[in-house]
């Protein structure tokens, strides 16, 4: 009986340590992702950052080089397309 309180008062010892842990990184994954999608850096992800999203729809040859096609392929995945818009227009006004 001892040992099961004892074992069940050391998985709450940890997990919350592991919940802990998760809560302190939330802030600095939000900023991550803020800062890319964020295209134009201005500190605000609003329409001018759709704009640039806009402006390169339908580009296939983003990469490093290039620099993701100025910042527009938020995914990362070689091209722009309506996905990315999602991504930015879900941000839209939104603050970490």
């Amino acid at each position: 009986m001892n040992k099961n309180i004892i074992a069940i008062v050391f998985g709450l010892i940890v997990l919350s340590s592991v919940v802990i842990a998760v809560e302190m990184t939330k802030p600095q994954v939000c900023q991550d992702y803020f800062n890319i999608v964020d295209v134009n850096h201005d500190g605000r992800v609003n329409t001018l950052d759709m704009s640039v999203v806009k402006t390169n729809l339908g580009r296939r040859d983003c990469n490093s080089e290039n620099n993701w096609c100025n910042e527009a392929d938020v995914n990362f995945d070689g091209w722009i397309s309506f996905q990315d818009m999602d991504i930015v227009r879900g941000w839209l006004y939104k603050k970490c």
